[in-house]
């Protein structure tokens, strides 16, 4: 029961993903999945580190708020 209730949710993170605009899901694939350093994905995406971590702040509340409908 606890991994079809995993596979659920990850199902729903996924779903949640797919409707962020590509700039939030970018900037939380580097962060979280890359686990690079703010600077490191400042660099990536030619934005300064104190914007990376406005738009993974901004993004997570996104997907809270998309997680709930």
């Amino acid at each position: 029961q606890e991994t079809l209730e995993q596979k659920e949710m990850s199902e729903k993170v996924q779903a949640a993903l797919g409707k962020l605009k590509p700039k939030y899901r970018d900037v939380l694939y580097f962060y979280y999945y890359q686990e690079l350093s703010r600077e490191e994905v400042a660099a990536r995406l030619g934005i300064s580190p104190r914007k990376v971590s406005e738009l993974v702040n901004y993004a997570l509340k996104l997907l809270r708020k998309e997680m709930k409908t």
